[in-house]
């Protein structure tokens, strides 16, 4: 029998071995982290790093908790938006990174599970912890496709000039730079540690094992992954409570839409949902702590349970994030996204790629918005759309036995070990 405490002191009896989970702090990735804990509950006893604002999920689930420094996740965003990497500082990845230790340290964990978070592969290796790293398919070394530049970047309006040809070689050469240059901070930390030695952000986002919770439909890989990589499967995140009641305030007569920007989103960017000529339709948004979508043919809700307002759904608009492009495309619901920061962009040039949506980025003029939405609003479970339910469908019956196979290598390698 083991003694924990969770984040308020309370002590937690366990038989179970410890996974601590650490997700970046974006409501996506905490719920997608929960998705995945409630497969692993059978083998471990499940503690996720403690946010004010997500702690109710964690709760709900009946996982412990914890307390850790983390970035902060608002400045991260506001700089992400710019493509200013400053966030980056190795000040305060040194403070987060020495928290992190600490705390896997204090609690001797099976293993470590983190998504996105990158001064966790440091800290587990101070605390000679194994690392299970989830992470989108474009951040694996081993991504196929293309990471096209930003339109936030400052040379995106020149590059958009060049030939196509050109335009590819440019972005090449950019992105190993870039990957190399935002990860000197962590050079300094491993040299001033003692860890082993790593060369691009991209390697020091990679774990023990990794985990990519996509399609290769969308985001390809390249052929012989290493027996490290685990191509799991899109993780759709369910809160088990019911919507229903939204249900009754739409007027069946319509097509809707279900509208949300996530939490790294911004709502100012479908304002013009707000036109009186929309109210052809229904339209559920889906958060918007601020209100900025008001008029009276908007259904405003909180927290909605996709998979009640789905069946019932015609079209998507969102920010481009993960977990609302596949909780869509899980339905067979089209995607329009208006996006803010460069992994949107990477989602969403995905989605246009395999034919399941479009980005709204360089549209302007409410007559091109009702276009656009008009073309767009009757292809629900047809052509690219059914095939990629089907296929979500299927990747995601095999999640627990992929997992099972994980854990079981981790608990060779500890009997090994010892």
């Amino acid at each position: 029998m083991k003694i924990i405490r969770d984040s308020e002191g309370n002590i937690m009896l366990s038989e179970k071995p410890v996974l601590m989970v650490f997700p970046f702090g974006y409501l996506a990735h905490y719920l997608r982290c929960i998705a995945l804990a409630r497969y692993l509950k059978p083998y471990y006893t499940v503690i996720f790093a403690s946010h004010k604002a997500y702690d109710k999920f964690i709760e709900k689930e009946g996982f412990g908790s914890f307390h850790c420094t983390s970035l902060n996740e608002a400045e991260v965003l506001k700089k992400v938006r710019r493509f200013d990497f400053s966030w980056l500082a190795e000040e305060d990845l040194e403070d987060v990174l020495i928290s992190q230790a600490a705390a896997i340290k204090a609690y001797k964990p099976a293993a470590v599970l983190g998504d996105a978070c990158p001064t966790l592969r440091m800290a587990t290796e101070m605390a000679e912890v194994p690392y299970i790293s989830l992470m989108n398919g474009y951040m694996s070394q081993y991504y196929a496709g293309t990471r096209s530049l930003s339109r936030t970047h400052s040379i995106y309006p020149l590059m958009s000039l060049m030939p196509a040809a050109i335009r590819q070689v440019a972005t090449n050469a950019g992105e190993s730079f870039t990957f190399r240059k935002v990860h000197e901070p962590f050079r300094q930390l491993r040299r001033k540690y003692k860890l082993s030695l790593r060369h691009t952000y991209l390697e020091e986002m990679e774990g023990d094992h990794n985990l990519l919770c996509d399609l290769e439909e969308l985001f390809p890989q390249k052929e012989n992954l290493p027996d490290n990589y685990t191509l799991l499967a899109p993780l759709i995140y369910d809160d088990h409570t019911s919507s229903k009641d939204i249900l009754n305030r739409l007027d069946p007569a319509k097509k809707t839409i279900y509208v949300s920007m996530g939490s790294t989103g911004d709502w100012r960017g479908v304002s013009f949902l707000n036109d009186a000529r929309l109210a052809r339709y229904n339209i559920i948004t889906a958060g918007d702590p601020d209100a900025v979508l008001n008029a009276s043919h908007i259904i405003n809700a909180g927290f909605v349970n996709v998979h009640d307002v789905f069946p019932h759904t015609d079209l998507a608009i969102c920010h481009g994030g993960n977990g609302t492009i596949y909780q869509s495309l899980t339905h067979g619901v089209p995607l329009l996204c208006k996006t803010t920061h460069f992994e949107q962009e990477w989602n969403v040039d995905a989605v246009e790629r395999i034919g399941a949506g479009l980005s709204l980025d360089d549209v302007a003029g409410i007559d091109n918005y009702m276009a656009i939405i008009a073309a767009w609003i009757d292809r629900k479970q047809s052509g690219r759309c059914n095939d990629l339910r089907e296929k979500i469908k299927d990747s995601v019956q095999s999640i627990e036995q992929k997992l099972g196979e994980i854990v079981y290598k981790l608990n060779a390698a500890e009997a090994t070990a010892v």
